[in-house]
């Protein structure tokens, strides 16, 4: 997910920000004035002068081959959807240079994937509907409900059909480099992760808290400041009467949670200025503090719930999570290798020119 996520924001970096000139990788992509000419010629594009509205075009729908990678054509129709996706159908308008960017990143990223499926299929890989299924269950289970998972969908105009074809050129993806042995990752790997981030696999001391808070202002008038002390003095009276913190929180307190009875939640160390923090990680749970304690909002009085120590997770607990973030690294960097390999032995033919008025507009990566 992490890789599809990234290409998503790179092109999307292109829709708003604009970018550097795509780098060359190779030298395998046919693209003299002659071959360009008559190539762009093979190439039916429908509404040729796309729409302009203060100098910002929608892209244009293209038909025809886009490219030809090592004899295979490459439609226009998944560069018209991916487009189509990127620019809400055309609803978002670009500047032309910025727009032929982003054609040429999409078109870009179809050939690397275009690469890899034919490295897969000479590889012998092959993913079955039951394991993208699996993937695609998985997948959705991350989702806290359905209506989450629609609602996500929805944003990102994805459907469960594209989803899955995701998941299949992933899965793809991941078993080409397992047969690579490009994925191996030793338990020592992840234990030396364990040990060098050791702050990250520890949960700190915490407590569950309830607070009341009467303000204070130091620069208000003594009549006021007298009147608040009056009030802390009021909510301890009700305490040691044995009336519920919750209740006496609501009638006293100040703070935004006094509608909840005070309930602060878990709160752990760190995460309140020291003279509380002392104050509240000395009392044991069931108790309060006897006094009001200073802070900076005003005079506080707390009480604990629950307690719990602070813990270190051992390498066992934590140790199929590092693996799969381990993994989740190398299939990062193994695919770009791949690509930057697959590509300096590919033979290229772009079939389509991008921004035909802007300069460096057919630049694409060989």
């Amino acid at each position: 997910m992490a890789r599809r996520l990234f290409s998503v924001l790179v092109i999307l970096g292109l829709l708003t920000a604009g970018c550097k000139k795509t780098q060359k990788t190779g030298n395998q992509v046919n693209k003299t004035p002659a071959n360009t000419g008559n190539a762009t010629k093979s190439v039916k594009q429908v509404n040729k002068s796309a729409t302009k509205q203060a100098g910002l075009v929608a892209p244009e729908k293209f038909s025809g081959t886009m490219a030809i990678v090592n004899g295979e054509k490459l439609d226009a129709a998944p560069l018209n959807r991916d487009l189509a996706r990127l620019t809400q159908n055309g609803k978002r308008k670009l500047p032309p240079a910025r727009l032929a960017r982003v054609e040429r990143s999409v078109l870009n990223r179809l050939i690397d994937e275009m690469l890899i499926d034919q490295a897969a299929k000479k590889a012998g890989v092959q993913v079955s509907d039951a394991d993208v299924q699996k993937e695609f269950d998985k997948y959705k289970a991350r989702f806290a409900s359905p209506t989450q998972f629609e609602r996500y969908m929805k944003m990102s105009r994805m459907s469960v059909e594209s989803i899955k074809n995701w998941l299949k050129k992933k899965l793809t993806l991941e078993k080409l480099l397992d047969k690579q042995g490009a994925l191996t990752v030793t338990e020592d790997e992840a234990k030396k992760v364990y040990q060098n981030n050791i702050r990250l696999y520890s949960e700190p001391e915490r407590v569950k808290l309830q607070g009341i808070l009467v303000r204070i202002d130091p620069k208000a008038p003594k009549a006021d400041q007298a009147k608040a002390k009056n009030k802390v003095k009021a909510v301890l009276d009700a305490l040691s009467k044995g009336q519920a913190f919750s209740d006496v929180a609501k009638k006293f307190s100040d703070d935004p949670t006094a509608s909840k009875g005070g309930d602060m939640g878990w709160v752990r160390r760190d995460m309140l200025p020291k003279p509380l923090e002392d104050a509240v990680f000395a009392l044991k749970p069931g108790t309060y503090t006897k006094k009001p304690v200073k802070g900076p909002m005003g005079l506080y009085i707390f009480k604990v719930l629950e307690k719990k120590a602070k813990k270190v997770r051992t390498f066992n607990e934590v140790k199929d999570r590092i693996m799969s973030s381990l993994r989740n690294r190398k299939v990062f960097t193994a695919r770009l290798k791949l690509v930057r390999e697959l590509r300096d032995k590919a033979k290229i033919d772009i079939k389509v020119k991008f921004g035909k008025n802007t300069k460096g507009a057919n630049k694409v990566k060989k």
